[in-house]
């Protein structure tokens, strides 16, 4: 017979481990949009204000294309500039885009998740840079994803996609 001590125990355990969880979509809610929409900015809204994360990507715009190592280390030492404190920062995820007027297209040649984007019929989001030899006419765009907890990559990009299908965005001027 199982002592009563036990079972709350394990309830309350059980009870901690639901607690524990975060919910993906409090995670990354808000996708702003750089003036040329190369760059997108994909954070918690309790991480930036929008109007600072409009100021972050006037600043990455400004950087041209980059590496995404550079950009990483870019980002770090500017936080605090745009009222980021750097310690809730756990993650920094950083992906490139191939915008396709044809679904099809993307995806047949997406190595990553291929999306619908309200600014494009699709686009192929993935670590690495897109197949160039399928690129005719298709922009590249930069997906930064800010997060405030460390989730696994499978999870960080459904998070992105995610936010750029429910196209929650605002545009910087």
């Amino acid at each position: 017979m199982m002592k009563p001590i036990y079972l709350v125990l394990g309830m309350l355990f059980l009870y901690g481990q639901v607690v524990s969880q975060k919910n993906p979509s409090t995670l990354a809610s808000n996708l702003n949009l750089s003036k040329s929409n190369i760059n997108r900015l994909i954070y918690p809204s309790t991480l930036v204000t929008q109007a600072n994360a409009e100021l972050l990507l006037v600043d990455v715009e400004k950087m041209g294309p980059t590496d995404p190592v550079i950009l990483k280390n870019w980002l770090t030492a500017n936080f605090k500039r745009f009222g980021i404190e750097s310690k809730q920062v756990k993650q920094i995820s950083i992906y490139t885009g191939r915008q396709y007027a044809d679904c099809r297209n993307c995806e047949k040649n997406c190595k990553g998740r291929c999306v619908q984007d309200p600014g494009a019929d699709c686009v192929c989001i993935s670590h690495s840079e897109p197949n160039v030899r399928t690129a005719q006419a298709e922009r590249t765009v930069t997906f930064i994803f800010l997060c405030t907890e460390m989730i696994d990559d499978a999870t960080a990009m459904d998070l992105v996609a995610t936010t750029v299908k429910s196209s929650k965005s605002n545009s910087s001027e």
